[in-house]
């Protein structure tokens, strides 16, 4: 039987933004603080993760309000996303 637990993660949590490749698995890890290059390449495939496009310009909007929430001190509000996590009951 399936059974879902709840991740919920706080975005004052977030310590960085990580890609991750549908081909190869091969991942990159950008620290929130880091400049968004315009191109991003796979470090295991060389496949284009990022270019100059629409992709581009959804990851750093993404991006940008997470480094801008990660500066707001003293608000009196906790910020989560919630993620549903199936497991296998044995």
């Amino acid at each position: 039987m399936t059974k879902n637990h709840a991740l919920t993660v706080s975005v004052s949590e977030i310590k960085a933004l990580e890609l991750r490749c549908t081909k190869c698995t091969g991942m990159i890890s950008l620290p929130l603080g880091y400049t968004l290059s315009a191109f991003i390449k796979c470090p295991g495939c060389g496949e284009t993760l990022i270019d100059n496009g629409e992709c581009h310009s959804a990851i750093s909007r993404l991006y940008a309000s997470l480094v801008q929430w990660s500066r707001i001190k003293g608000v009196p509000l906790n910020l989560t996303f919630t993620i549903d996590l199936p497991f296998e009951d044995k």
